[in-house]
C-alpha cells in the first residue's frame, strides 16, 4: 500500500482568531497519567487560559492498550475537537500561540523557548527519580543540582523578565512551566521541606510565583481542588 493522501476525514483545527479575540475549543479531552510530572504544566495552562476540558485518566495499568492509539506511542495528549495534539512543549506552544500569547519578536520567543527548555532540564530528573522511586536521587536533585539551577532560574528572571512575568510584560507558556516547577517541587504539601531553597536561591521567582497565583482565580480554584500526589 503506497503512501498516498488518505481518503479519511481530517479533523477540522480550530478557527485562526484575531487579536484580542479567544479561539472555540470544543470537545477537549486531556490524556494523561493521574500525576504531575510531565503533564501537569498542560492542566494547568487549560485552566489559566479558560479551556473547558474533560480528563481521561490513563492508568498505568490501562496504558499498554491506550498506547497504540497515539501517533508517537506517548502522552499526554491533548485532544480538541478530535485533532490530537501530542509532545508536551508542542501542545503548550500550540495552546499559547491560539491566544496569541507567543512573542512577535524572535529573540523574545528564544528567551521564552530556552527558558522553558531550562525548567524542563531541571524537572524531568526528578519526575524519573520519583518513578524509579530512587529516594536518594530525589534528594541528591535537591541538595547538589537544584541549588545551581535555581540561581540560573534567577538570573534569567532578573534579566529578561517584569515583576508579573518571566519574560518580558506579558504572559507566556514559560511562565506556566516555571510556575508548575515552582509550586510543584517546592510549594506544595510534600515539597514544603525544600522550599528553604528557594529563599536561599531565588527568592524574586518565589515572590514572582506567589504573585502569579493570586493573579489567577482560576489557577487557585483548580490548586485547591486538585488531587494530591506524590510526584
Amino acid at each position: 500500500m503506497g503512501c498516498g493522501k488518505s481518503n479519511a476525514q481530517q479533523p477540522t483545527p480550530p478557527t485562526k482568531v484575531s487579536a484580542g479575540s479567544k479561539p472555540t475549543f470544543q470537545n477537549v479531552v486531556y490524556h494523561y497519567f493521574p500525576v504531575y510530572a510531565r503533564g501537569e504544566v498542560v492542566r494547568l495552562s487549560l485552566h489559566y487560559l479558560g479551556v473547558a476540558y474533560t480528563e481521561d485518566f490513563v492508568t498505568f495499568q490501562t496504558w499498554p492498550d491506550f498506547k497504540p492509539k497515539t501517533e508517537f506511542g506517548q502522552i499526554p495528549v491533548l485532544d480538541i475537537n478530535n485533532l490530537k495534539l501530542a509532545q508536551t512543549k508542542s501542545i503548550m506552544r500550540y495552546l499559547f500561540q491560539s491566544f496569541k500569547h507567543y512573542p512577535a519578536d524572535n529573540f523574545q520567543a528564544y528567551n521564552v523557548e530556552s527558558l522553558v527548555d531550562l525548567i524542563i532540564d531541571m524537572r524531568n530528573p526528578l519526575y524519573e527519580a520519583h518513578v524509579k522511586k530512587a529516594p536518594e536521587q530525589v534528594e541528591a536533585l535537591y541538595s547538589t543540582k537544584y541549588p545551581e539551577q535555581l540561581k540560573m532560574l534567577a538570573k534569567r528572571y532578573s534579566t529578561y523578565g517584569s515583576k508579573k512575568f518571566m519574560v518580558g510584560q506579558s504572559v507566556t507558556a514559560a511562565d506556566l512551566y516555571a510556575f508548575e516547577y515552582i509550586y510543584d517541587c517546592f510549594m506544595t504539601p510534600l515539597t514544603k521541606q525544600y522550599e528553604n531553597l528557594l529563599d536561599q536561591h531565588c527568592p524574586a521567582v518565589k515572590v514572582w510565583a506567589k504573585e502569579f497565583l493570586e493573579s489567577s482565580q482560576a489557577l487557585k480554584t483548580y490548586l485547591a481542588s486538585r488531587p494530591e500526589r506524590p510526584f
